[in-house]
């Protein structure tokens, strides 16, 4: 046993440098706002309280969903449906989303012009909570997979709760504190961006929420990092209040990348 707990130390003391590559976390990057990142133990107590909502909720979404009859089978042939037919659909889901999650509705855009270069959007003003704008690109959604529209309305729609929950505790601040690096740190790697709270959190939400509604079928290695993503059973592929747990005086910043690593490889074959 002694020897493995050297030999283990060993490696990693050899452990790779994660900070020239474009994919994975930087400790540099995520220093300059610690509360932000899902990765950092400024966020372990929004961690452990966005435990207690963020699936929950999304069952609760999926639960409405079910209490359609039309809705739910819109949802059941989703995948027969072109953009155009699913538009009528995702605006139900919208409206049901942000009423129950006592969200004002931000101004839903489903267009190809508004954001022409992007896929998906959510626009946000930190100081004026209730202007978001979410995006859907009508003219990017032909060639992608049939459920993408779907979760990433779901997943847009998040933030606008994210940004709007006002009640005093770690999980505003650490969703305000995760909007305000989105709009001031440069630089960010793939998994500094998907391991912010609010992009942790919504990619979580959401995929859940899809998840459910597909068995746990629908897997999109791009959506969100491991920490948001599920295997079939609905397990979450890496579990951070976990990870903090186990690893209370270690970087949790290189285990989470090299946990990452399977996750590279699955985007590198996409």
């Amino acid at each position: 046993m002694h020897r493995c707990y050297l030999l283990l130390c060993a490696l990693l003391m050899c452990a790779p440098s994660w900070s020239a590559d474009g994919f994975y976390a930087n400790e540099s990057v995520q220093q300059q706002l610690p509360s932000a990142f899902a990765l950092q133990k400024d966020s372990l107590p929004f961690l452990q309280q966005a435990q207690l909502y963020t699936q929950s909720q999304a069952r609760d979404l999926v639960r409405q969903i079910g209490r359609s009859a039309p809705l739910k089978e819109a949802i059941e042939d989703w995948p027969k449906l072109s953009f155009e037919q699913q538009q009528p659909y995702l605006q139900q889901v919208f409206a049901l989303q942000c009423r129950i999650l006592g969200v004002a509705p931000p101004t839903l855009l489903i267009d190809a012009d508004s954001y022409p270069d992007k896929l998906a959007y959510f626009d946000f003003d930190v100081d004026d909570p209730e202007s978001g704008i979410v995006y859907l690109n009508s003219s990017k959604f032909t060639s992608n997979d049939p459920y993408l529209s779907l979760l990433l309305l779901i997943h847009e729609t998040r933030h606008a709760y994210q940004l709007q929950r006002t009640k005093p505790g770690p999980l505003q601040q650490g969703f305000l504190a995760a909007f305000t690096a989105q709009k001031t740190l440069k630089s960010m790697s793939y998994l500094d961006f998907m391991t912010l709270n609010n992009e942790y959190e919504a990619f979580q939400f959401a995929n859940f929420a899809v998840g459910l509604l597909t068995n746990f079928s629908y897997q999109n290695p791009k959506l969100g990092s491991y920490a948001s993503q599920y295997y079939e059973q609905g397990i979450l592929n890496v579990d951070l209040v976990a990870l903090h747990a186990q690893h209370p005086k270690f970087d949790v910043i290189n285990e989470f990348n090299r946990l990452s690593q399977a996750q590279k490889i699955r985007l590198a074959d996409d």
